[in-house]
């Protein structure tokens, strides 16, 4: 996929996850996703016309049409999932959907996080992990729990937080401490609060 920024410039880390903010942004408004929660599945079909596509199989419909051991996929794409570049546009995203539907979201859309920020290697697979690379675990927090939206609906708390963006209580619970941190207003933070009034409007009635 291509990139928005390029991670090779040696940036200042603090400068890095503020590109990786805007990344996550920018994905969000070019998705043309308004509300909370954000879906995997949502996230895909919006790909449907990009000249990006990725093409998800679990691992138990794999498993059933080829005839191999389940633990096969597991043992090559571990637990949770794993993605893999066939070209920099084209992509397979391999899960395992014995995990909750919170679950998968994070896990599917962390593997989407490792597209938009290029790093897959053609020909490679990336693997779900409990502790991702670091930009991949921001880019996640920013596009399933924006900042900006979750301000403006006065969602603070992380059982708050888990359960309008759908997401594992102890990702939301990292994402309460961060939103405790003061950032500056961004003219993305002010596109995505626009993109998002509908549905915050809706939410504070």
């Amino acid at each position: 996929m291509f990139s928005l920024f390029n991670f090779s410039t040696d940036y200042a880390s603090d400068t890095v996850a503020d590109l990786v903010k805007a990344g996550a942004y920018k994905a969000l408004l070019r998705s043309g996703i308004d509300v909370l929660p954000v879906y995997y599945k949502d996230v895909f079909d919006s790909l449907k016309y990009s000249i990006t596509q990725i093409y998800t199989y679990s691992y138990q419909f794999l498993s059933k049409s080829t005839h191999e051991p389940l633990e096969d996929y597991i043992q090559g794409c571990g637990e949770y999932g794993a993605i893999f570049c066939i070209n920099p546009l084209c992509y397979r995203l391999f899960y395992n959907d014995i995990w909750p539907d919170e679950v998968q979201n994070w896990v599917q859309l962390s593997l989407y996080a490792c597209t938009e920020l290029n790093l897959v290697p053609v020909h490679g697979l990336v693997r779900y992990e409990d502790k991702m690379d670091e930009n991949v675990q921001n880019f996640t927090y920013h596009f399933l729990a924006p900042d900006p939206v979750l301000k403006e609906c006065g969602i603070r708390k992380a059982k708050d937080i888990a359960d309008t963006c759908h997401i594992p209580l102890k990702n939301a619970l990292a994402k309460s401490r961060q939103l405790k941190h003061h950032s500056d207003i961004s003219l993305l933070d002010v596109s995505l609060t626009y993109s998002f009034q509908n549905f915050i409007e809706e939410f504070r009635k």
